[in-house]
């Protein structure tokens, strides 16, 4: 694609269709994707001695259907609808650009860099039948259950995660699938608004 205009538009339409698929997802038509992983409930029984936490995870089949359809765009190095080549695209096509546009573009590819790394919480599992301390991001935790269980039957990532209970393996995929969701509707709206302000033809 370097230097190539015809390239860097059919990297675009690419994106498009597989944002398009992503979005018509279950877990991208939640009204409550934006806080998906990181919600509690909190019962208290008043009179009685019952507290209970309930940490909210998306249902399996629309965690997994997600994931699997932003796996391409968020993961994946050598598919033409990787995120980066997305935003390298957009550059080449934008040469030609205002200034600000151009910066713009800069902005958005190093925030995305930062997002797609970015976590959340942190466990750390250590103590008696543990027998090494076991320290993993949120974004770590949901990546070794994904190729553990769902991109392929890992069983190094497997025994990883032996300690990590299944809940929290959910619960922190669930994190990563609506954060890239997210990431995904904010550049495919980013493209849409650059054409309608012209600096992107069709």
């Amino acid at each position: 694609m370097a230097g190539n205009p015809e390239a860097a538009r059919r990297t675009l339409a690419a994106f498009a269709g597989r944002a398009e698929a992503i979005m018509e997802t279950a877990a991208a038509q939640r009204e409550d994707l934006a806080t998906v992983g990181s919600t509690m409930n909190i019962l208290v029984r008043v009179g009685q001695r019952e507290h209970r936490i309930e940490r909210f995870h998306l249902p399996v089949p629309e965690l997994i259907e997600a994931a699997v359809m932003l796996r391409p765009v968020t993961v994946l190095q050598k598919e033409p609808v990787q995120i980066g080549k997305v935003l390298t695209a957009l550059g080449l096509l934008l040469m030609d650009a205002p200034e600000p546009v151009r910066d713009l573009i800069r902005e958005v590819r190093r925030q995305v860099n930062e997002l797609l790394g970015g976590e959340r919480w942190i466990v750390m599992v250590a103590g008696p039948g543990v027998d090494e301390q076991t320290r993993l991001t949120d974004v770590e935790i949901a990546e070794r259950w994904f190729d553990a269980y769902v991109w392929h039957n890992d069983l190094d990532k497997q025994w990883v995660l032996r300690h990590i209970s299944r809940d929290e393996c959910l619960i922190s995929a669930s994190a990563w699938v609506s954060h890239r969701i997210l990431i995904v509707r904010a550049l495919q709206q980013l493209i849409v608004d650059l054409r309608q302000a012209g600096h992107l033809k069709a």
